[in-house]
């Protein structure tokens, strides 16, 4: 053969035959590959071709510093709210505005206890200022990077399952900076549904049932500043301390999974991270108890 040798011609056929097995699924229809073992589907599939040789949809998202900044205050200043009542200082005024928590304290001796009481609230760092008795909280830098990373993370899982749902095959999806996720799906051509469904915010938040007031009275306005009327699926109208007890980034999973008492219903199954749960997971074993009396 060309002046080759016996072992170079073997290698020549062996490579090629190798070759045309390789590239035999990209010419077979969809239902005869769907019909190999699965122990053969790993290898014997077609190419799959990318953006720039067939073409799809490139997305690129950004996390909403503002409103993740926003929604961090709000719960601090829950968190802040009930805890000054309870180390009993006086205080006026707490609102959240502008990026940042001010409040008035009416006594000055105890300007040193809020400044403790604040930070207790939340596990990254605080810029606490006063102004005589005028209190103002931020972020600091540190802080916002690292409620940046946390919420980049959090995003990329949810968005590889978000997309997983829709079959798309091989999706690229990686971070790109601080704050930004690149979504390429190749052969998607109409990217408004991936819009739509990436669109859709996820959250989770634990509240305590506040048993201080009844939803008969919250449902004519008698209901305190720390606390909101919501609607219960199965009990109705239920009152909950504002305070979130638990959010989503104090959850490092959550499982689907069916419910015992409902006839085989869905339901999902949070699992609270050992690391971040102190305080809170006290509270649930508290709670624990008090129900099983």
């Amino acid at each position: 053969m060309f002046g080759y040798s016996k072992v170079k011609s073997w290698v020549v056929i062996i490579t090629l035959c190798i070759g045309v097995i390789f590239a035999l699924p990209n010419f077979l229809p969809t239902s005869v590959y769907e019909s190999v073992p699965k122990s053969m589907q790993s290898w014997f599939k077609p190419v799959t071709l990318g953006l720039d040789l067939q073409g799809g949809s490139y997305l690129l998202m950004e996390v909403d510093t503002n409103d993740l900044v926003k929604e961090k205050l709000n719960s601090l200043a829950d968190l802040t709210r009930s805890a000054l009542r309870e180390e009993r200082v006086r205080f006026s005024g707490l609102k959240v505005a502008d990026g940042t928590m001010t409040l008035k304290v009416l006594n000055a001796s105890d300007l040193n206890k809020v400044r403790e009481t604040i930070r207790k609230q939340d596990s990254v760092p605080l810029q606490i200022d006063t102004d005589g008795t005028n209190v103002t909280v931020s972020y600091t830098d540190e802080a916002m990077n690292i409620m940046k990373r946390q919420a980049v993370s959090q995003s990329l899982e949810i968005v590889r399952k978000r997309i997983d749902e829709l079959g798309t095959k091989e999706p690229q999806i990686q971070q790109q900076g601080a704050d930004r996720i690149v979504i390429q799906l190749p052969g998607v051509q109409d990217p408004s549904e991936i819009k739509e469904m990436m669109g859709k915010t996820a959250k989770m938040t634990f509240h305590m049932v506040d048993e201080s007031t009844n939803a008969s009275m919250a449902a004519m306005g008698k209901i305190g500043a720390d606390a909101m009327l919501a609607n219960g699926d199965e009990t109705g109208p239920i009152v909950l301390k504002r305070a979130v007890v638990v959010s989503g980034a104090s959850l490092e999973d959550s499982r689907g999974t069916y419910d015992e008492k409902g006839a085989g219903q869905r339901r999902v199954l949070p699992i609270p991270s050992v690391v971040r749960a102190g305080r809170r997971s006290v509270i649930t074993r508290l709670n624990h108890l008090r129900l099983q009396r």
